[in-house]
């Protein structure tokens, strides 16, 4: 089997986009001929570009053999092809069109609430794509007491009187985070508190493997045992509300230790993918 993976260039902005890229480098890695549709992407990686931007014709020649993966921004098939996955990362129409599904169509979800819509996913794709040499705790002075970040937590009301749960004067981390890994590890070596209004956000760990103290703000409904469940390596040194703080303080020292085990944890995953679609 071979694969084509479409997505946007490749961006340590959005954690979505990085994700696509380490998919379709970790396919490669394990022995299939593996393509991103796309322009560019991230410097090593196994899998090679094929010439493409989003909502333009393709015009590339694909076989019976190659299976199609499009993330849900995504909603037709663009390739024509035979064989076609789709990776729910967010939420289903929530950026484009709801999902022209073809019958047989294999579907995956990120995580378990990022469900499709009006169908039944085959199972969970979860895969981390971390910079572990360039996000570390430089042990600088810490300038910055507060910062926060909203992202896909908006819906929490960050900025309303009754819910709003970061520190007066905090700063405001969004558009910083969008300017890429090198300059969120500048930051973060700079913050000593971050607040995150999104639970699943990719700069939130990043900013605890930088040494930050990190407290993601609990979604309505979902327990604190429920979170550890479902997103395993946001545990140690990161409080689940603000109540769980003092024992992400006791666990910081286990975020590094564990970047061996969220790679065991990616492979895990592809392989479970691959033993589904085959």
């Amino acid at each position: 089997m071979k694969f084509i993976v479409a997505a946007p260039d490749y961006s340590e902005a959005h954690g979505g986009i990085m994700v696509l890229h380490y998919l379709a480098h970790l396919l490669a890695t394990q022995g299939f001929e593996t393509s991103i549709a796309c322009k560019s992407t991230f410097p090593h990686s196994e899998a090679s570009v094929l010439d493409w931007v989003i909502g333009t014709p393709f015009n590339h020649a694909i076989d019976d053999q190659t299976m199609a993966i499009y993330p849900e921004i995504i909603s037709d098939n663009p390739f024509k092809a035979r064989k076609v996955t789709r990776w729910i990362l967010y939420k289903e129409g929530e950026r484009s069109s709801p999902i022209q599904y073809g019958l047989d169509d294999f579907i995956f979800q990120y995580g378990p609430f990022h469900t499709p819509l009006n169908r039944k996913s085959h199972g969970l794709l979860h895969i981390r794509m971390i910079n572990a040499e360039i996000l570390q705790n430089r042990q600088n002075k810490r300038d910055i007491p507060f910062a926060h970040i909203v992202r896909k937590g908006y819906l929490k009301n960050p900025y309303a009187f009754k819910s709003r749960r970061h520190p007066p004067r905090s700063k405001f981390l969004d558009e910083e985070c969008r300017r890429g890994i090198q300059h969120m590890s500048y930051l973060f070596n700079r913050v000593r508190l971050v607040v995150s209004y999104d639970s699943e956000s990719f700069c939130a760990y990043a900013a605890a493997l930088c040494g930050c103290v990190v407290v993601i703000i609990p979604t309505k409904g979902i327990s604190k045992l429920q979170f550890w469940n479902d997103f395993p390596s946001l545990k140690s040194g990161i409080a689940y509300g603000w109540l769980d703080l003092p024992r992400a303080m006791l666990t910081r020292n286990r975020v590094r230790e564990e970047l061996e085990k969220i790679e065991q944890e990616n492979l895990e995953s592809v392989a479970k993918f691959l033993d589904l679609i085959q």
